[in-house]
This record gives structure tokens, C-alpha cells and sequence, in this order.
């Protein structure tokens, strides 16, 4: 798919996210709440950029970025879906592929989604179901050189987008990849006004061997299980939260790269997270940090900073 520019979008807004087929992240509680959002992603790439991203140097901006929303269909079930984005421009310093010193720019269109919710009448439980289109491609290899170079810098936009999203929404930004999920949410009232929200569920996911550089040569599909636990306070219009978020790989892509020291816990991706908001009636502003728990994933991201903005229908 052809590369487009956010980069008005981006520089404006100037801090990423950290932001699988799921739609939510931990910057809202699920409701049933009608409501369109703007997710913005920022990781600080850890020691392993094979995945985090082979960045140029001097590279200023990077991350993703998450338009969608959810609107009712029928009584008890929500339609739900984003359109995920990734960016990344600096300097090379040096000659890489004949270009030296030059300043850089890839725009790129991720996987997006499509799902429901349904929550069960009178009770703060919902069955959530989900699926990722395979919408995004890099420039086929063989071309001009200007299109080889392209691929490439548009291969480290998804490459920060993705190392982003290793325990969320990794299928979002997987070349040649569809991913489908299904997911129960629950919610309950602690005491001291704390809210309590616990997800669980699963990924499959699926891509073409052509998905380079993130191609699996036999077995093309993994299965994930995913986790998390939050808590949040709300102290009128403003909110504080905390929460844990995890991801087992159940099956794994067979050219996985990882440390043999830590070839027991490859498997495993947690990451804790803070985030803070404010209510302006139908307007949701926040602000996140992710912090990796997990010695693998602090190889990949070592840490990632957020902002969203949500508007509701009511």
C-alpha cells in the first residue's frame, strides 16, 4: 500500500502512545458509551533493534497512531473499530543504500479493525470479538531504487509502531497479517471508590509468508493469550489508574529471535502501566506511561509515553 503523510498530524501532536485485534487500551474503562478517539504512541526503543526498528540516526519521531470509536447496534452491542497508522522521520548519518545524510520520512497504514461487544443486561460483563484486515504492505522489493529505499524507511515506521504494541495490538502493524480475537471483560466496585476491570483472551493470527521482514517461512500462524488487571479512582471529573498487562505466546513463529539467557520467559510479555485523565463533559483527555516488567520486553521497548482524546456521544 502506498505511503501517505501524517506528518502535520504527527508533529502537532508531537507525543506517541505505546500503544492483537483488540480495540481498547487502559487510557478508558469499557462502556457502552458511544464515542470516537485519538490514540497517539511514542516507545523508547530497547536493545534489540532488529525488532524495535534499525533507526537511522537522529531519529526524532516514531510511533503509532489509532483513529476509531465505538457506536451502538442493537440493544446490549457495540460496534467498534480503529485505523492504525505509523510514522517515523529523522536524519541518516552516514550512506545507507546510496542516500547520505538526509533527512527521512515513512508513513504507513497498519491493519484495521472491526468488532462487537455485548454486554450481558444487568451485569458489567462484556464478550468482545474482533478481527484485523490484512490492509498493510510494504513496497514490493525489485523496484527503483528510490522505491527499495522507501520500503525500507516505511519498514522502520512499522517497526517502532510494532514494538510499540508487543503485548497489546502487535497484529495492527504486521505486514501481510490478518489476526482475529474474542475477549471477556469484567468490572466491579472495590472500596474507596475503585473501580476494578479484568480482561482475558485470545489472539490468533495469521501472515502471508510474503510479510517480510517479519515473514514466517512454515508455520505462519501463532496464538496469544492475553491479560490484564486494572484499577482506577475517579475524584470528580478527573481519574488516575494503574494496571497490569500481559501476553503468553501459545504458539510461536519458528524464526523468533531471542536471548539464550532468556529462552525460558521468550514466551512472556508484561508491562505495568500509569495513566491519568480529566472529564470536560462529552471531552476525555489522558496520559499514559508503560513501563516493561519482563526482562525480554525491556530488550524491545524500554519504556513508552501516550496521550489519547476521546469524544462521547453523550
Amino acid at each position: 500500500m502506498k505511503a501517505f503523510k501524517l506528518i502535520p498530524l504527527l508533529v502537532a501532536s508531537e507525543l506517541f502512545l505505546p500503544v492483537s485485534a483488540r480495540a481498547q487500551t487502559g487510557l478508558w474503562p469499557v462502556s457502552d458509551d458511544g464515542d470516537v478517539r485519538i490514540e497517539l504512541a511514542r516507545p523508547q526503543p530497547g536493545t534489540f533493534a532488529w525488532l524495535v526498528g534499525d533507526y537511522p540516526s537522529d531519529v526524532w519521531l516514531r510511533g503509532a497512531l489509532f483513529i476509531g470509536g465505538q457506536t451502538r447496534a442493537v440493544r446490549g452491542v457495540q460496534v467498534m473499530a480503529d485505523v492504525p497508522l505509523a510514522h517515523m522521520s529523522g536524519h541518516v548519518n552516514g550512506c545507507v543504500d546510496a542516500y547520505c545524510s538526509t533527512w527521512v520520512t515513512g508513513d504507513v497504514m497498519g491493519n484495521p479493525l472491526l468488532g462487537l461487544r455485548y454486554g450481558l443486561p444487568g451485569h458489567r460483563l462484556w464478550i468482545e470479538a474482533g478481527y484485523r484486515f490484512p490492509i498493510m504492505g510494504l513496497a514490493d522489493p525489485g523496484g527503483s531504487a528510490h522505491d527499495n529505499w522507501q520500503r525500507r524507511v516505511d519498514g522502520y515506521a512499522a517497526s517502532a509502531a510494532l514494538g510499540a504494541e508487543l503485548t497489546s495490538r502487535r497484529s495492527a502493524f504486521m505486514p501481510h497479517t490478518r489476526s482475529a480475537s474474542i475477549d471477556v471483560i469484567g468490572q466491579t466496585d472495590a472500596p474507596r471508590g475503585v473501580q476494578v476491570q479484568v480482561r482475558g483472551g485470545f489472539t490468533w493470527i495469521s501472515q502471508d509468508s510474503t510479510g517480510t521482514p517479519y515473514g514466517w517461512t512454515d508455520h505462519n500462524t501463532a496464538l496469544d493469550l492475553r491479560y490484564d488487571l486494572r484499577a482506577s479512582r475517579s475524584i470528580e471529573a478527573a481519574s488516575v489508574g494503574v494496571g497490569l498487562v500481559g501476553r503468553r505466546e501459545l504458539r510461536r513463529r519458528p524464526d523468533w529471535q531471542c536471548d539464550p539467557q532468556l529462552a525460558r520467559h521468550c514466551r512472556d510479555f508484561l508491562e505495568a502501566q500509569i495513566s491519568a485523565g480529566y472529564r470536560f463533559g462529552r471531552y476525555a483527555p489522558a496520559i499514559q506511561l508503560r513501563v516493561p516488567v519482563t526482562k525480554v520486553l525491556r530488550n524491545y521497548v524500554k519504556w513508552a509515553l501516550g496521550v489519547g482524546f476521546r469524544v462521547s456521544w453523550k
